[in-house]
Order: structure tokens, then C-alpha cells, then sequence
């Protein structure tokens, strides 16, 4: 169902629950994963992704971003998402390299030989993730947020908002994760409601979350059309194998 997913990073102690689920989830789905760190703060002299990885450790330096995706790089080998070597450290298929001026990369292998990839891109955050997700391989972004309203939500720019909005593939925004919850899919007559149950379905089922489905019908007339589906989601999913509550609310 989801070939290739990335997950943005910022702060890293709030992300550590959103990359430990996008790394357990890729692992049993077994496709790629790109973890995403982008600094809006452009890199001088001897910190520019130009320079090599060789040299920067010959100077002893190490800018903020390279430590974030150190620290990633341990989460997502925590959640076996990496395939390790007889030291247990991960396999590379190339140490930090820049591909561009504004992006540079770690990649390594996953367990059944996924791609892993750590990338850092340098730039406006909104713009440099929409850049990253232009890639049509990519088909979900993973993307937390901490669910800010008003002016805060205005000032701080609401970048899974901007993300959800203008990314070209399918995004799953993340506020609060808990095994106790379930993948709630709201469903219409819609053809993009027929794959967004498909796809969270996937989703529940890669997670070991329970699965909800709601339709919603105001007047009589339109309860019906909602009941009916209603009825056909749940018939996708137990198709699929699955079994799912189907929720039908008068709105």
C-alpha cells in the first residue's frame, strides 16, 4: 500500500513518538523511510553541506542538525527499522554525502534491504518539505504536531496544516498517539473516500489499531445514502480481511 514514506523532524524530543510509530510502521510494511530534517538557518563556512563528512570530523565540529539525525537514526534502530551490522551498528549504503548545496543525506539499508535515508535540507521548512515530497515515489508523509490554534497556530505558520494542504501524495497528521486509540476514517460516496478507507485500513492493520468508520447523515434521505456507504467500506475492509466498527451519525 505505502512504497515510500517520510517523516518530517524539528524538535526532536516531540518527535520521538511520531518516529518511533512512522519507523515500526514502515518496518511491517516494509517500505521506505526517509527521515526529514530541514534548518531554515543556512550553514557558513565550514558547516556547509559541501564540505565532506571527512573533513568536519577532521575539525571536530558537528552542527545541530547532524546531531538531530544522529538521534533519529538511534529511535528508528530502536524500532528495528534498520538492518545492523556484527557490531549492531547500522549497514550504510553511503555515510553523510551532499547531493546538492541544500541537501545532503545518510543512507542506509532496513531489514529486508529497504532504503533508509536521513536527509537535511536547508531552507523555509513548508517550502523544503513540499520540495522533498514532489518526489513522486513518495506516497505518505508522516507528520506530527503539537495542535497549536489561534495566533499561535498563525504566527508559528501551521506547517502540518500547509503540508496536509498542498502535498502531492497522502498525509497522516499525527497530535496524540496512543495504543488505546483507533484509525478513525470518515466515509462518503466519494471515489477519495474509497481510498482513504483502503489506506487506513492499511494503516490500522500495520499498527495493531482498531478501525472505525463514519458516515454522517443530517436528514433522513441522507442517512440512508450514509448508511449505504457505510455498508460498502465495511465490505472493502472485511475483504481486505479486517473488521471494522461503522459509526453512523445523524450530524
Amino acid at each position: 500500500m505505502f512504497r515510500k514514506t517520510v517523516i518530517p523532524v524539528s524538535y526532536l524530543p516531540s518527535a520521538r513518538q511520531i518516529l518511533d510509530w512512522g519507523a515500526r510502521l514502515t518496518r511491517q510494511l516494509h517500505s521506505d523511510l526517509t527521515v526529514l530534517y530541514v534548518s531554515e538557518t543556512k550553514q557558513r563556512g565550514p558547516l556547509n553541506l559541501s564540505v565532506t563528512n571527512e573533513k568536519m570530523s577532521e575539525w571536530g565540529v558537528e552542527p545541530p542538525s547532524f546531531k538531530v539525525l544522529r538521534e533519529a537514526e538511534a529511535l528508528i534502530k530502536a524500532a528495528g527499522a534498520l538492518q545492523l551490522d556484527a557490531q549492531g551498528r547500522g549497514v550504510e549504503r553511503h555515510a553523510f554525502k551532499a547531493l546538492s548545496r541544500e541537501l545532503g543525506e545518510v543512507h542506509l539499508k532496513g531489514p529486508q534491504g529497504e532504503d533508509v535515508r536521513l536527509r537535511l535540507r536547508e531552507g523555509p521548512v513548508v517550502a523544503e518539505i513540499l520540495k522533498e515530497v514532489a518526489d513522486p515515489g513518495y506516497d505518505l508523509v508522516f507528520i506530527g504536531t503539537r495542535g497549536r490554534r489561534g495566533l499561535r497556530r498563525h504566527l508559528l505558520g501551521g506547517i502540518a496544516h500547509e503540508v496536509a494542504l498542498n502535498a502531492p501524495c497522502s498525509v497522516l497528521v499525527a497530535k496524540t498517539l496512543d495504543r488505546a486509540q483507533a484509525v478513525l476514517v470518515g466515509v462518503t460516496g466519494r471515489a477519495s473516500s474509497t481510498e482513504a478507507v483502503r489506506q487506513g485500513a492499511a494503516l490500522a492493520r500495520s499498527m495493531g489499531l482498531p478501525l472505525r468508520l463514519l458516515a454522517i447523515g443530517a436528514r433522513p434521505e441522507q442517512r440512508q445514502a450514509a448508511q449505504a456507504h457505510l455498508d460498502a467500506a465495511r465490505v472493502l475492509v472485511e475483504a481486505q480481511g479486517q473488521t471494522a466498527e461503522a459509526l453512523l451519525e445523524a450530524g
